[in-house]
């Protein structure tokens, strides 16, 4: 494994974050030179191909609203298009973590271990309209088979 992975700082990254810095301050102080001296100012200098000014008030609105256009509306879009399972995807409702219970051992002397239900069977006794015939404990002690 590399020792620059992760979040710690390293050297590299310091000078990466300098740079990024003082550069982000240099472009404002040139952006403000423009936006905010007259042109024949700037001509007088020997600067004499500048965007026009209209572009110091444009520029910022339109990188705010296309920001403010992804957040909103394609981020969520794109992840919910390219990034979501189907409904009926098994990875919506377990994991390699879940202990089901038709994996336990039925010959325990301790008490009932912890284990999850099946997504079909929670449905089941929370949405149907009539309760179960059965006993709570009973119910609560079937073995559901995990379907694909």
């Amino acid at each position: 494994m590399r020792s620059d992975v992760g979040p710690l700082p390293s050297p590299e990254r310091a000078v990466y974050g300098f740079v990024l810095y003082v550069l982000s301050w240099v472009l404002l102080i040139v952006y403000l030179i423009w936006a905010l001296v007259p042109l024949p100012a700037l001509a007088s200098v020997g600067l004499n191909y500048w965007p026009a000014k209209h572009w110091a008030v444009t520029a910022p609105l339109l990188s705010a609203t296309l920001a403010l256009a992804f957040t909103a509306v394609l981020y969520p879009w794109l992840s919910i298009r390219l990034c979501a399972a189907a409904s009926n995807h098994p990875a919506l409702v377990t994991d390699s973590h879940a202990v089901l219970s038709s994996r336990l051992s039925r010959h325990q002397k301790s008490l009932n271990p912890v284990f999850d239900h099946h997504i079909s069977h929670v449905s089941r006794i929370l949405y149907s309209h009539h309760p179960p015939n059965t006993s709570q404990h009973q119910w609560l002690q079937e073995e559901m088979p995990l379907q694909p």
